[in-house]
């Protein structure tokens, strides 16, 4: 009698044991199916930019590209700008290829006061053509603008910040310090510096 009563309390724990498991399964498969996220999704790695990076290298440029590079005609450059606004003529500047167009048609795109940050931050940091950037950057700065919708206040106040530090820096040439200066003065004219704390141009 002892023996039977031996087997069957072991049975019990046995089967009790079971039943603890089982439980313990459900539980973790009904937490994981009221997570709004997959568990593959939880546990891969963040996404890699190298998709990025190749669709900005992948990007085709069409005859609109090829028309103004080729002919550098201004209405050919007006029709590229007004194709591709500031942004995309900006997007342009780190392809070497159409580098320089892009810069010469930034001036004619509606909206190239969205260029004046940029440009001048790349002056700022001494690319290797920085006299064709800063040509750029007074080609945008021609028009005053007091009569459009200053489309980025905070790219202006960047650009004038970036260009009286390139204006007072005296180991830059002074040809694009000079540059800097001019890009100033039409800055002032726009309310953004004030012409007491532009620099005087440098002697050339």
């Amino acid at each position: 009698m002892t023996i039977m009563l031996g087997t069957y309390l072991r049975g019990r724990e046995r089967a009790s044991n079971r039943s603890g498991r089982a439980v313990a399964v459900a539980w973790w498969l009904a937490l994981v199916g009221c997570s709004s996220e997959p568990i593959a999704t939880r546990a891969s790695p963040p996404p890699s930019t190298t998709a990025a990076v190749s669709a900005s290298a992948s990007r085709v440029y069409g005859a609109t590209w090829d028309r103004a590079a080729t002919s550098g005609d201004e209405a050919d450059l007006a029709r590229l700008a007004l194709a591709e606004g500031a942004t995309g003529l900006l997007d342009a500047l780190d392809d070497p290829a159409h580098r320089a167009v892009a810069l010469a048609a930034l001036a004619h795109a509606p909206d190239r006061d969205l260029a004046i940050g940029p440009l001048a931050l790349r002056l700022a940091r001494g690319e290797a053509d920085a006299p064709a950037v800063a040509d750029a950057l007074l080609g945008v700065l021609a028009v005053p603008g007091l009569d459009r919708e200053r489309l980025d206040p905070t790219g202006e106040h960047d650009a004038a910040r970036a260009l009286l530090s390139l204006a007072r820096d005296t180991s830059r040439p002074a040809a694009l310090r000079s540059k800097a200066v001019s890009a100033l003065g039409r800055l002032a004219e726009r309310g953004v510096v004030r012409p007491q704390d532009i620099p005087s141009p440098p002697p050339e």
